[in-house]
């Protein structure tokens, strides 16, 4: 078992601005789907978060507010690891707050950190375990990246890559597990039939 942390402070701006893990799923949510799936291979949640997002303390989860504003994911990331390395635990594992259809398996198939899903030949760098142990590294690789304005510094792969970052496939022949809601076209399918928005065409 292991702590999770959702990655919840992404800005939608292609879906016009949004919370997209607040976005409608049958009778709830895409963050409550996640949650339900998390809750029974994790012995921890929480959720990470930008600090005008209030509304998500309702699910009843530690809210991570990123201490560093438009930092992109690593924000998350960095919240993720300092929890859990507050919670002395030694890995941590995050992912999307826009994929709902996560493997009740993610935890055991990911194995040993630091692991990170791929499916369709594509890496999904959020829905990683992380090693506690790069807390240094990352929070140099933002003060770097702050000094000298460079947001190309802010990319979550190349900080992965330091750490030695694995990537672990998970079959997509029929259905995309890492399926996640990035523009109003996703948003339509999920609307209209859930599984067939897993679809893989």
């Amino acid at each position: 078992m292991v702590d999770a942390v959702i990655l919840a402070g992404g800005r939608g701006s292609r879906l016009g601005g949004c919370t997209k893990s607040l976005l409608p799923l049958g009778d709830g949510t895409l963050l409550a789907e996640i949650i339900r799936r998390l809750a029974r291979q994790t012995d921890a949640l929480a959720i990470a978060a930008r600090k005008e997002q209030v509304e998500l303390s309702a699910f009843g989860l530690p809210v991570l507010l990123d201490r560093q504003t438009d930092r992109g994911p690593l924000s998350g990331i960095l919240s993720a690891l300092e929890w859990a390395a507050g919670r002395g635990r030694q890995k941590v594992l995050t992912v999307a707050g826009d994929t709902p259809f996560l493997p009740c398996d993610l935890v055991t198939r990911l194995g040993r950190v630091p692991a990170c899903a791929q499916s369709n030949e594509r890496i999904h760098p959020l829905i990683a375990l992380w090693p506690v142990s790069g807390l240094t590294l990352l929070r140099e690789i933002l003060e770097k990246a702050a000094l000298s304005g460079d947001r190309h510094g802010l990319a979550v792969r190349p900080f992965a890559s330091a750490l030695g970052m694995r990537t672990v496939i998970f079959d997509a022949t029929s259905h995309d597990p890492f399926f996640n809601v990035n523009t109003r076209e996703d948003l339509s399918r999920l609307a209209e039939d859930p599984r067939a928005a897993m679809t893989v065409s």
